[in-house]
């Protein structure tokens, strides 16, 4: 199990940086945030979490983190 983790992340891994490439060749801009502009983020997206806490099973919104 611990070798098909690993050979599944360094497959996501080339297959993130070939579409970053696909989209910078095709004129597209990829914007990396900050720290803090994560933080930002994730705060401002809290109530839509809330909300989906109480329209979905708690077993499926523990498969996804949340």
């Amino acid at each position: 199990m611990t070798d098909a983790v690993a050979f599944q992340r360094v497959l996501k891994d080339g297959e993130e940086t070939d579409a970053a490439a696909a989209i910078r060749e095709a004129g597209g801009e990829i914007l990396e945030l900050t720290p803090e502009e994560i933080d930002t983020f994730v705060a401002a997206i809290q109530p839509i979490y809330a909300e989906a806490r109480t329209q979905y099973d708690p077993e499926l919104l523990e498969l996804v983190g949340l």
